[in-house]
């Protein structure tokens, strides 16, 4: 299950690779950009989704990018927990706050947003209404009572993000190395903080259900 499945790139990526794939995206205007989808594709309010799935169950839930839009996170994070199958995987992939300062204040050049990330106020972005930056340990907290435990971190996109130079990054002498680079510091601890995105790896474990 892919929560916001956006234009179903990672989902489309997943079922080439065999995975049999659930999307929700409630923003109608992304689905009609997409082609050839094949995947299953749910719509509608997010009460239409919980009715649709609240007696399936998935071993592997996505949610990328999506629990900063969201006005109440716990409600959406208590139905897909439920839905969650022992043993079962949850990856999220959400914004960082220190990240999310560098970003703001040095690639967009826009201090007053990025003291408003570390004040924790609401952020307007460009497509998607206001981001609200959470952190880390408020997650993992709260997955905890659903009886997950943190397996694997990674931090995302420490430096790409930070030029705004757009026609050097569509060359291979650019492209390769920063690929590179950040994938070397991926798990990187010590700049993990500082990295744009987090990636957090949970799992449902027989041992974690006692």
């Amino acid at each position: 299950m892919s929560f916001g499945s956006g234009f179903g790139r990672t989902e489309t990526f997943l079922e080439e690779k065999g995975f049999e794939v659930t999307g929700y995206e409630p923003d109608v205007e992304k689905l009609e950009m997409m082609s050839d989808q094949t995947f299953r594709q749910l719509t509608g309010t997010f009460d239409d989704f919980a009715e649709t799935v609240k007696n399936e169950r998935y071993d592997v839930i996505l949610i990328h990018n999506v629990l900063e839009y969201v006005l109440d996170r716990k409600v959406v994070l208590e139905l897909l927990l439920s839905l969650l199958t022992d043993g079962g995987t949850l990856s999220i992939v959400k914004h960082s706050k220190y990240g999310s300062m560098i970003e703001m204040a040095a690639g967009r050049d826009n201090p007053q947003a990025a003291l408003d990330v570390y004040e924790n106020e609401a952020v307007a972005s460009h497509n998607h209404g206001d981001i609200l930056v959470y952190d880390d340990d408020w997650l993992t907290d709260f997955v905890a009572n659903y009886k997950l435990k943190l397996q694997e971190k990674f931090g995302i996109r420490h430096f790409y993000g930070i030029s705004q130079n757009a026609e050097i990054k569509e060359t291979d002498n650019w492209y390769q190395p920063m690929l590179k680079l950040e994938q070397k510091v991926a798990k990187d601890q010590t700049l993990y903080p500082v990295a744009r995105l987090h990636h957090l790896i949970f799992k449902k474990t027989k041992e974690n259900l006692l």
